[in-house]
């Protein structure tokens, strides 16, 4: 599996979210209208920003206060890094526009996306 998603995908890590205009009414419209989302991933490696597309069925904003700029909003999607299928998990507190988050390598088969186990991650590296 590539360097970066497997660091990205040991544990939780800090994040905020990126793109042109880190803003909250930004993100606002990104999750609502856009469908795509830009979250940074940082570290001691540096920074690495994700453009991730949104699941609205997964993404969760019932805790977002807009108007105040408070509470939390999780926010899940997918997206392909460095050639590796994944899923993007991040939890953003609406105040700072900062939280954790964390990488999921998925398969892409038959029957559909899934989380990559160990064997399967053995099992798609010799395919390539």
């Amino acid at each position: 599996m590539d360097d970066l998603v497997t660091r990205l995908s040991n544990g939780e890590h800090q994040v905020r979210i990126g793109g042109p205009d880190p803003a909250l009414s930004e993100l606002r419209r990104r999750i609502d209208e856009v469908g795509l989302v830009f979250i940074a991933f940082s570290g001691p490696h540096g920074a690495t920003e994700l453009g991730v597309v949104v699941d609205r069925e997964a993404t969760d904003v019932s805790d977002a206060d807009w108007g105040c700029g408070t509470g939390q909003v999780h926010i899940e999607g997918n997206l392909t890094l460095n050639r590796v299928p994944i899923r993007c998990v991040a939890d953003i507190d609406l105040s700072l526009l900062t939280g954790v988050g964390r990488v999921v390598p998925r398969r892409v088969g038959a029957d559909g996306p899934g989380p990559v186990t160990s064997a399967c991650a053995a099992s798609l590296l010799e395919r390539r």
